[in-house]
């Protein structure tokens, strides 16, 4: 089997791959990439096609995991969630009258310098 038979076989494997599910997809893709780039050149004449082929397969994969990232409302986001959820507590001590409201954690960083002599 030649290089170029084992990369279209690939290919045919990369435009089957099923994108309902993005995520099984993108990891099923990865796997078909790295066959194919562990596969050696192909002749001049086909590699221009066969390597369309293989991006167009790509493209079609990223933009199923893209149309589900845009679908996925705000609430499946990790990092939002907790932002929402320190927000809430923060406006809660905020209405309790006399309760000082305490910055999060700094993560190492200041904003101003207090040493002496300005620096």
């Amino acid at each position: 089997m030649t290089n170029q038979q084992r990369k279209e076989a690939i290919i045919r494997e990369a435009e089957r791959v099923d994108v309902s599910d993005p995520r099984a997809a993108q990891a099923a893709l990865r796997e078909l990439q790295a066959r194919y780039d562990d596969i050696g050149q192909v002749p001049r004449e086909v590699m221009r096609t066969t390597d369309g082929r293989m991006r167009a397969a790509e493209r079609r994969v990223r933009d199923a995991v893209e149309a589900q990232w845009r679908r996925g409302g705000v609430e499946s986001n990790p990092f939002l969630a907790e932002l929402r959820a320190r927000l809430s507590e923060a406006e809660a001590k905020l209405a309790e009258p006399g309760q000082p409201v305490t910055p999060p954690a700094s993560r190492g960083r200041r904003l101003m310098s207090r040493r002496p002599g300005g620096r």
